[in-house]
């Protein structure tokens, strides 16, 4: 009788109180639906707060998923009494996401099929349990909607209590689940109400329990089907002052709901979605707010592919095949028992001029800073001699050499040693190789002081490693990649050119510059990485306004903003990007390198001119350049953008994309440069497995709606 009080719910809703689609302009976490739940429950990119328990809840969905089968049957079970409405219309507000996730995950709509039950009460005019469906299945969202269209909500009489248990007996022995082996089988109900006591029967109300969990379960486990469920939150009518004897009533049976789904969710596999938990709903009004990540589908790449493409670059005698390359792991100079990498300490910021002046040279890989940084803590805290902390860390990150000194400023000087150490291999050699040093002290007033420190002590360095690997008779590609700044006067300028010729501006800019590369070895969106790039914000920006002229400092303030636009979509981080962007492309012509200047070139024709075609043109004069050996960084950098833009990320026209070109990027990156965080988010996107490479198809193409935030501002 009271669920008939509830109509007025309805009427509310068809004024649009509580659809999803308007909860996602204005979400109220006291009303969230049935629908906002479905749609989030298999969208992996639009997630909880990290700290929250119902990130826990979600992820337990996305777990069925990446254990299920090639092939999806769902069954909707839907409480299609009265007080459901809201849930009902949301649920079909929310049906296109929720199945283009599904099919996204199991790699097609032929792969996922879709059938219904509707459950009531005895009374209800309509019966007890009825299939809009009938017994089939289908594979057409079209007639899954008009199936689900067709459910009126009807009286819940006799009593609060619902026949769940049958409409869930009715799912399970009614419908034509499929027995192939290549199949899940999956039921998901939606309810607000429990079941009946076991055992109970009044004759006289024609008020009955029909199965008890056991049966349940038993029934379901026969067949492998797991049934999930998401308890609807009904007491929302409490904040609506809306017939406050039925809040009563739910809220009297809501442990009764909560202990029969979580005893028939937990018995086969399945999960509970309680809507009655404020974090959770607060977590789901959060995350439907967040705009929703469009897909690019990738054909399937291997681990053959990757050793193929390794294979075509050994046989053309290519910069980025691995005999050509050098791979460096950069320490701060400091003792290793005072071994830190505080962004703030100067021996730390020394460390990141270093990094920058080695990836300017071709043919060179340099390590991320954050992996460096974990490695050698791990080391510290195993119990490692410390006479075998540089040959453990060598051997660790697979370098050739490893980059390390001591920075001090004690006095009235400047002094700065660097250390290369050779990685040695093989039975009974246990220490690397102290290869070759340079030494350099700087008092105030000499020259440009302390900000040419680092690049006169690089500049020597190389010189004497290539010196010393001469005398050693080492091979000749490694000695190229050293001897390079002897028979290159642009790159020798290069390495010369301090990053910012005000001592406090290159303070400023090299610890923002740490920050942001160990941001960008934290997943998107990670509380780590947001702290990190907005303390990059701070740091890049004091640099700015102590050296305004200088265009790096601007391309890397627009990268920061970028990113953090792209973790809270904000406006405010996305405008300042392309602000930032469009300083360094005004001021292109004081890089210290052609190829710093192509690049701010590239990503301005991208994002602010919009001229994809002379986006693409530079990024690939980036992976060209015909008069010099290829610079590694800068060859990622082009392989990742133009992988994106073929992808149809970045709001590029229809017409520029190219799955195919996608692909060949995408194979670049996982071979040549297989543990940078450009590859660790293919191979997350992928879920790539080492032996059998891509289990998913997809890639996210998470930048396009970053830029309509500013763009429409």
């Amino acid at each position: 009788m009271e669920k008939l009080l509830t109509r007025l719910l309805l009427l509310i809703s068809i004024l649009g109180v509580c659809s999803s689609r308007i909860l996602a302009a204005v979400p109220d976490a006291r009303s969230i639906s049935a629908g906002v739940a479905m749609e989030l429950m298999f969208d992996e990119h639009r997630t909880a707060k990290p700290k929250s328990r119902a990130l826990l809840q979600r992820k337990t969905f996305l777990d069925l998923l990446k254990v299920s089968k090639e092939r999806l049957q769902l069954a909707f079970v839907i409480d299609g009494t009265d007080s459901m409405g809201t849930d009902i219309r949301s649920v079909l507000d929310s049906l296109e996401p929720t199945v283009e996730s599904l099919r996204r995950h199991k790699d097609g709509a032929e792969n996922v099929s879709f059938s219904a039950v509707v459950y009531r009460d005895s009374e209800a005019p309509s019966g007890p349990v009825r299939c809009p469906l009938g017994r089939q299945f289908t594979d057409n969202v079209q007639t899954l909607r008009d199936a689900l269209s067709g459910i009126e909500t009807e009286t819940g009489r006799p009593y609060f209590p619902e026949l769940v248990d049958l409409g869930i007996m009715e799912a399970i022995q009614g419908l034509a689940w499929e027995e192939a082996a290549d199949t899940s089988r999956w039921i998901l109900v939606f309810g607000d109400a429990p079941p009946y006591k076991e055992g109970y029967r009044n004759e006289q109300q024609n008020a009955q329990r029909h199965y008890s969990n056991e049966q349940l379960v038993a029934s379901a486990t026969a067949k492998e089907i797991v049934i999930s469920f998401v308890l609807c939150h009904s007491g929302f009518t409490k904040q609506l002052n809306v017939n406050d004897q039925l809040v009563r009533t739910y809220e009297m049976a809501l442990p009764r709901t909560q202990a029969f789904m979580q005893a028939v969710s937990t018995a086969t596999g399945g999960v509970l979605w309680d809507l009655t938990e404020p974090d959770l709903r607060e977590d789901l009004a959060q995350a439907i707010t967040r705009t929703p990540v469009r897909y690019q589908r990738i054909e399937g790449i291997t681990p053959d592919d990757v050793i193929e493409v390794r294979s075509v670059a050994a046989r053309d005698d290519l910069d980025v095949r691995p005999d050509a390359r050098l791979r460096i792991a950069v320490l701060p100079p400091l003792p290793l028992e005072q071994m830190t990498f505080d962004s703030e300490n100067p021996a730390v910021q020394v460390g990141a001029e270093l990094r920058e002046r080695l990836r300017d040279i071709p043919r060179v890989e340099v390590v991320n800073a954050h992996l460096v940084a974990a490695t050698m803590t791990q080391l510290r805290r195993s119990g490692t001699a410390r006479d075998q902390w540089i040959p453990r860390l060598a051997r660790d990150l697979q370098v050739d050499y490893v980059l390390w000194g001591n920075y001090d400023r004690s006095g009235d000087a400047v002094q700065l040693q660097s250390v290369f150490y050779r990685r040695v291999d093989g039975p009974g050699q246990a220490d690397a190789i102290r290869l070759a040093d340079a030494t350099e002290t700087m008092r105030p007033g000499a020259g440009s002081g302390e900000g040419s420190l680092v690049p006169v002590v690089a500049n020597r360095l190389l010189r004497n490693t290539a010196a010393e690997l001469r005398r050693s008779g080492a091979d000749e590609n490694t000695i190229s990649v050293f001897s390079r700044i002897d028979e290159d006067e642009d790159l020798a300028d290069e390495i010369a050119a301090p990053v910012s010729s005000n001592v406090r501006a290159r303070r400023e800019l090299l610890a923002g510059m740490d920050l942001l590369e160990q941001a960008m070895a934290y997943p998107k969106g990670s509380l780590k990485a947001t702290e990190l790039l907005e303390r990059a914000v701070l740091k890049l920006g004091a640099a700015a306004m102590l050296d305004a002229k200088n265009p790096l400092i601007h391309a890397m303030l627009a990268n920061c903003h970028f990113n953090l636009a792209r973790t809270d979509q904000s406006e405010d981080h996305s405008q300042k990007s392309l602000e930032s962007l469009k300083t360094a492309y005004e001021l292109r012509n004081n890089a210290s390198s052609d190829a710093v200047r192509l690049e701010i070139e590239a990503d301005y024709a991208l994002l602010v001119e919009r001229d994809v075609a002379e986006a693409i043109s530079i990024y690939e004069m980036m992976l060209l350049e015909p008069d010099r050996p290829l610079q590694l960084r800068r060859a990622l950098r082009a392989h990742w953008m133009l992988a994106g833009i073929y992808c149809g990320d970045w709001d590029v026209p229809s017409s520029f994309v190219d799955p195919d070109k996608a692909r060949e990027h995408i194979l670049q990156v996982l071979a040549h440069w297989g543990d940078s965080p450009e590859a660790t988010f293919y191979k997350d996107a992928f879920e790539w497995e080492e032996n059998e490479g891509m289990q998913k198809h997809y890639v996210p193409l998470e930048n396009s709606d970053t830029l309509h935030l500013a763009s429409d501002r």
